[in-house]
């Protein structure tokens, strides 16, 4: 019982994350910057937006393996542990992703709507499916269209010059 209400608890605080840090991207950031998407580049590349929705969809199969699969697996493994247990082990592990998730779905936002921001946090996402290992093959692909794409918010800036 306390496991679900850890649940909701990290459900609440989770939910109005990701509008909070849209709202902080799209208010804060420069905006003279959030014009780049031009002429050259219109949109962004349709495997660097797939990617993202693709990442961002994923949640829910995480969701699956983290409160589904797992725990019952690890139950069949230790009869003698408690499942009670193993759902608040599950909803750390789910808090602690929160930040993957919440990245993944504002490179989503931010691609679709055309902001620098959305390409900035595109990187972001291509090392995070990096690091993941199995998503290696897929990061890399996106970083490679990342770098042919060859947005002006992704070029490096020479110093002393404000970005």
């Amino acid at each position: 019982m306390a496991s679900g209400f850890w649940v909701w608890v990290f459900t609440i605080i989770g939910i109005p994350l990701i509008p909070l840090v849209w709202w902080a991207l799209h208010r804060r950031w420069d905006p003279g910057v959030d014009s780049t998407f031009n002429r050259d580049h219109p949109s962004a590349p349709a495997y660097l937006t797939g990617l993202a929705a693709v990442g961002t969809a994923l949640l829910f199969a995480w969701l699956w393996f983290l409160y589904i699969y797992l725990p019952d697996l690890l139950h069949r493994l230790s009869p003698s542990q408690a499942m009670s247990g193993w759902y608040s082990i599950v909803t750390i592990a789910l808090f602690f992703s929160i930040p993957l998730w919440v990245v993944q779905a504002l490179a989503l936002i931010g691609l679709r709507q055309r902001h620098d921001w959305g390409a900035i946090l595109a990187v972001i996402t291509c090392v995070l499916w990096i690091m993941s290992i199995i998503g290696l093959p897929f990061g890399i692909a996106g970083l490679f269209v990342l770098w042919r794409w060859e947005h002006p918010a992704l070029r490096p800036q020479p110093s002393g010059v404000p970005a």
